[in-house]
């Protein structure tokens, strides 16, 4: 798949805070790339896609079906998506790609599963790695990595009024421990910057990932920082 944008992928569980980084930066873009429209800075959108549709489907009227077919079908939705965005210049944001999909569809921790492909039998974790490869989806250019100590993710979700929050406390805990696991595993074929964020303000968040997916252009981490400092009372209301 032949792209014009650079892609950049900001993942975590959630109560992380990464939609919020992610709508954040977008709001910020929107002055700091005033001056050159080349820079945009926009987050992949999945609305009304096929493959997303019918996954959504899967899941509403709980019908069953296993790990591998929700894979290839997020795979698939990911797919439709960039190819909705050929042509756009400027840097796009994902908050689901090939990562989470390892992490919610892959093999789980500390257990060998496996998918069967015709005659061959191979770990989960390569299948979908192999989707990604032969649809020709690009790797991410920066990645990050978003955590918080479980107790502080807790308190988050309780404060969006999540229902049953404590009740999900033992998944939450696998998944984050299987986000950071991944991440330095090596078995993902790019780096991934981790940022614990539980003891951090959301403007100090934001400034983190912008300093992390902007690595090469710090002329850009200096419009971001002086304008987060001039609207931060309307982005950061107390």
């Amino acid at each position: 798949m032949q792209t014009s944008f650079r892609l950049f992928e900001i993942e975590g569980v959630d109560g992380s805070g990464k939609t919020t980084a992610i709508e954040l930066i977008q709001h910020a873009a929107q002055y700091a790339f005033k001056q050159d429209p080349q820079s945009q800075l926009a987050k992949i959108s999945t609305i009304g896609l096929p493959h997303g549709m019918y996954r959504d489907l899967l899941l509403k009227e709980k019908r069953p079906h296993d790990s591998m077919v929700d894979a290839m079908l997020f795979t698939g939705d990911r797919f439709d998506a960039l190819q909705k965005h050929q042509g756009f210049q400027g840097y796009l944001i994902c908050d689901r790609y090939l990562f989470s999909t390892l992490v919610y569809q892959g093999d789980q921790a500390g257990i060998d599963e496996s998918a069967t492909l015709t005659q061959t039998t191979i770990s989960k974790n390569d299948f979908i790695k192999f989707l990604h490869l032969k649809a020709g989806m690009p790797y991410p250019e920066r990645s990050v990595l978003l955590t918080a100590s479980i107790k502080e993710l807790a308190r988050r979700l309780s404060e969006r009024k999540k229902k049953d929050v404590y009740d999900q406390i033992d998944e939450l805990e696998k998944r984050s421990d299987r986000y950071t696991k991944l991440a330095s595993s090596g078995f993902l074929p790019y780096n991934i910057t981790i940022i614990d964020n539980t003891n951090m303000s959301r403007i100090e968040t934001v400034s983190a990932v912008i300093r992390t997916l902007f690595e090469k252009d710090k002329k850009i981490i200096e419009e971001f920082n002086e304008l987060l400092k001039s609207v931060k009372s309307e982005l950061f209301p107390d």
